[in-house]
């Protein structure tokens, strides 16, 4: 296949090595930041050649590419219009395409079986920080939208929690810096299988990775979904209090050292927009 963009061959060799769209028996994606379809022409081809080898299941697929950048028309690809940065309006938006046409009955939803982002933080609002820093906090938020999306479509609701792990996955782009082992410790805290993995096809001198999650913690998530916080196994601050793993405050390193006391930063734990390069009291435990 021809496809759109370089960068798809940077998805070809993440599911040569990872496999989790076959190991999640994947029907139903959500692709964040596609534009121009080279990560969604990937999806659809690796999911029709896993359907044509186990040919008693559902051969439909479906693959949700989102971008505020037009995207052509291609085969079994529904394209949205849209900023996923703002995760409300986003979630509304997704549901109808989503919908199953049934002619009776309560609605019924077509399951999302994994989220896949490779955007970048070269965007509106963050001339302030590093690229590095912009992009942790956006995988970060991209990682609540991908539980929101599990929460509403993937997991059905019990009334207890569930246990063990569902096979669905989050693929991300992120960047080496200083905020990576927290990003990392928080898509941990959520799945049972998580690698870092820099493809042949990014260029030797960028800072871009990819982590590749599986496996969904069902106990985890359901706690998650409940409180939304995840916590870290150790402090990330001199507290002994552990930190909410969604609040990630810049460092001296990602401002212009001059003016560390006017940054400000909205904290993805608690939703508060704080100021300066210090964590966030709230989600440090430290009020």
């Amino acid at each position: 296949m021809k496809y759109r963009c370089q960068s798809a061959l940077k998805l070809v060799e993440l599911e040569e090595t990872f496999h989790f769209l076959q190991r999640s028996h994947a029907s139903t994606v959500v692709d964040l930041a596609a534009a121009p379809g080279g990560f969604s022409q990937v999806e659809v081809e690796y999911m029709l050649r896993y359907k044509k080898e186990t040919p008693e299941k559902d051969q439909t697929v479906l693959v949700v590419a989102t971008d505020q950048r037009p995207i052509a028309p291609l085969p079994q690809v529904h394209t949205l219009r849209a900023n996923y940065m703002q995760q409300e309006k986003y979630m509304a938006l997704l549901r109808p395409i989503l919908k199953l046409s049934l002619p009776a009955g309560p609605p019924s939803y077509r399951p999302v079986d994994g989220v896949l982002h490779d955007g970048v933080s070269v965007i509106k609002g963050q001339r302030n920080y590093s690229v590095t820093y912009a992009q942790s906090q956006m995988v970060l938020s991209t990682l609540q939208l991908a539980c929101k999306i599990f929460h509403k479509y993937s997991i059905p609701e019990t009334k207890q929690s569930p246990c063990g792990t569902a096979p669905l996955f989050f693929v991300t782009k992120a960047m080496q810096c200083d905020h990576l082992p927290q990003v990392q410790d928080a898509i941990r805290s959520l799945f049972q299988t998580v690698e870092t993995h820099k493809p042949m096809h990014s260029r030797p001198e960028s800072d871009e990775t990819y982590i590749v999650a599986q496996g969904l913690n069902l106990s985890a998530f359901v706690k998650q979904q409940r409180s939304g916080v995840i916590h870290a196994r150790t402090p990330y601050s001199n507290t002994k209090r552990r930190q909410n793993l969604f609040s990630l405050p810049p460092n001296r390193n990602d401002v212009d050292s001059h003016n560390t006391s006017r940054i400000i930063w909205y904290c993805l734990g608690c939703g508060a927009t704080r100021v300066g390069c210090t964590p966030c009291p709230t989600c440090s435990g430290t009020v």
